[in-house]
């Protein structure tokens, strides 16, 4: 089975990607803040991790630059509502797979779960 790992500390997304990832046949774990994130126990079998990029303490960019460092996810999807967090982020394209930018629509989900998870 699919595990996808969520890092989103506003609680209201976190329900609608509760609500997006209910439609799929995937195990999704939830997480508040990159800290919590990076010391969940089987951290190393997520097929997919997405973080919001501004989260509390450790940034989800930071989170997702550890996860690529150490190989521990093969995919990689930072969201934000932040338009400049390209020019904020130097080796944004190196780290990540996919940048995602909130809000979006369901379809733009799909289409990162067909071209990430399904191909």
């Amino acid at each position: 089975m699919i595990k996808i790992l969520v890092i989103e500390d506003c609680p209201v997304y976190r329900l609608v990607l509760k609500v997006l990832f209910n439609s799929y046949p995937f195990e999704v774990h939830y997480s508040t803040n990159a800290e919590e994130a990076w010391h969940l126990p089987g951290h190393t079998s997520f097929d997919l991790v997405l973080s919001d990029y501004n989260l509390p303490g450790m940034s989800g960019y930071e989170l997702l630059c550890h996860l690529r460092e150490n190989k521990l996810a093969p995919v990689l999807i930072l969201m934000t509502a932040n338009r400049k967090v390209e020019n904020e982020c130097p080796r944004l394209q190196c780290i990540v797979d996919h940048l995602m930018y909130k809000p979006f629509l369901k379809k733009t989900l799909d289409s990162i779960i067909s071209k990430y998870l399904r191909s």
